[in-house]
């Protein structure tokens, strides 16, 4: 019915919301599973540093392309900018694992490490 003859499907307007809403309603509905998505992964494994991460790249993300529609960026500057906490805090976590837990020194066949 809607490929025939679209004019019969109603328009959804949105009157009562502000421009920047209405013209990013999709980003923000992404947004919004985003961070449930990330939140559920931060309960299931107990890992509370997965909750922030949903809020970094969903609001990147959000932020990210209100740039380009407004300003007409093409680079997704929000979104490097949380990727770059995420990466930066991994590295830091994997640092603090390998000095705490560093790889035991096994024998060769000529008796050097």
């Amino acid at each position: 019915m809607t490929l025939v003859s679209p004019g019969w499907v109603p328009q959804m307007g949105s009157s009562d919301l502000p421009a920047w809403v209405d013209d990013l309603k999709v980003d923000i509905a992404l947004t919004i599973v985003v961070v449930a998505v990330f939140r559920a992964l931060a309960y299931l494994f107990g890992v509370v540093r997965v909750y922030f991460y949903g809020w970094l790249i969903g609001l990147g993300n959000l932020a990210s392309t209100a740039l380009m529609h407004y300003a007409g960026f093409t680079f997704n500057m929000p979104l490097a900018v949380a990727s770059g906490i995420i990466i930066v805090v991994g590295v830091v976590l994997l640092v603090r694992f390998v000095r705490e837990y560093p790889m035991a020194e096994v024998e060769g066949e000529n008796g050097r490490a």
